[in-house]
């Protein structure tokens, strides 16, 4: 949920005015989360600011999945996110 949330809020900030999807499926094995929203801009991994109130969500997100990536999409852009195989 904490990626889910991230994303989201990430996608409602590229584009406040358009509507974004998040999809939740299992590709190969690994839950898998989508997040598509109408902004062609490509997300960007900042330096880590400990003093700011923002801007260490992918950080958050690369810690937690196994891998993910940024696809254009019909609507603008994906994040595709890979969750780890449960044990």
């Amino acid at each position: 949920m904490l990626i889910v949330s991230e994303l989201a809020t990430n996608a409602s900030r590229s584009a406040p005015d358009a509507p974004y999807v998040v999809t939740v499926r299992v590709g190969a094995g690994h839950p898998v989360i989508e997040v598509h929203d109408c902004s062609p801009g490509l997300p960007e991994k900042c330096a880590p600011d400990f003093t700011s109130e923002s801007g260490r969500g992918l950080h958050v997100v690369d810690e937690l999945c196994a891998e993910w990536d940024c696809v254009q999409s019909s609507m603008g852009k994906a994040i595709v996110v890979l969750l780890p195989r449960k044990a």
